[in-house]
């Protein structure tokens, strides 16, 4: 797989001291320590996976909602809704045929989740994740800060986890930040159980990659 190169956003002072302390309020002390950690010289991720033979609960939001996929041209919609990913970056995700399902409010985007087939590069821990031929790989996943809280990331999970059953797809997998715990409250709710871990360990260009899994 040829992975799209990564393009960071441009990071003043102001949104540094803004992003820490959106750290700080929604994953705590450990979770801003690990992110200084991941910086440096140590990055892991939660594997979790999800058979789909499983019962699927229903779970409604608290507001009406609208499911659909993403198309290329509603990009501009998209980075209004979510601009941390440049533009050219999420072209790439497009050509790899990568599919973003989305929730809308009113029309306007609250909530989206990626999902690929076959590998996905994992640029945060710099892996190519390999993605079993019955497997669906859920990335990405963000809800709009003015709409948290109200059960739209499940419920939108739960449209996707349908929407692979039907299709024959067997399992789902995803992968969080072990401190991201509104992630993992969200996923938990979709019937998603922890599987294992994966990330690096390394100094300056030497990195030493882990990956391991539950039996």
């Amino acid at each position: 797989m040829v992975a799209t190169p990564e393009i960071r956003p441009h990071w003043t002072p102001a949104r540094i001291a803004s992003r820490s302390l959106e750290i700080l309020r929604e994953e705590g002390l450990r979770g801003f320590w690990f992110k200084l950690l991941g910086e440096f010289c140590y990055r892991r991720l939660l594997i979790l996976r999800r058979p789909l033979a499983d019962p699927i609960p229903a779970i409604e939001a608290r507001v009406p909602l609208e499911f659909g996929i993403l198309e290329p041209g509603d990009l501009d919609d998209y980075l209004a809704f979510h601009g941390d990913d440049p533009r050219e970056q999420l072209e790439g995700r497009f050509r790899l045929r990568e599919v973003c399902f989305v929730a809308r409010s009113q029309g306007r985007i609250v909530c989206a989740n990626w999902a690929c087939f076959g590998s996905h590069y994992i640029r945060y821990i710099a892996y190519d994740l390999p993605i079993a031929p019955d497997e669906v790989y859920l990335y990405d996943s963000y809800t709009h800060p003015d709409f948290r809280g109200l059960a739209i990331a499940p419920a939108l999970a739960v449209h996707i986890l349908n929407h692979y059953r039907d299709t024959g797809v067997r399992h789902a997998v995803t992968a969080v930040i072990p401190e991201n715990r509104a992630n993992r409250r969200a996923r938990a709710k979709s019937g998603y159980l922890e599987q294992g871990l994966m990330g690096y360990v390394g100094l300056g260009r030497w990195r030493k990659h882990f990956h391991w899994v539950r039996a």
